[in-house]
């Protein structure tokens, strides 16, 4: 079962996911390391998935969080 309150701890921690105000929220390659890590932190298979299932998992999540 995914645990969206972790999810949210998880995105809280990283402002610049969400800040607009940060330069680094305009900087692709740090928030893809960003997302990286939070996806390490919610699945620990992770590392071991392909490029294709960790945007299969992050679509999945996506349409959870929407309800």
């Amino acid at each position: 079962m995914f645990d969206i309150e972790k999810f949210i701890l998880e995105v809280k921690e990283t402002p610049a996911l969400y800040d607009v105000q940060l330069a680094e929220y305009r900087n692709r390659e740090i928030k893809a390391k960003y997302w990286y890590d939070v996806g390490s932190a919610m699945f620990t298979e992770w590392d071991d998935l392909t490029s294709k299932e960790k945007k299969e998992k992050g679509r999945r999540t996506i349409l959870l969080l929407q309800g």
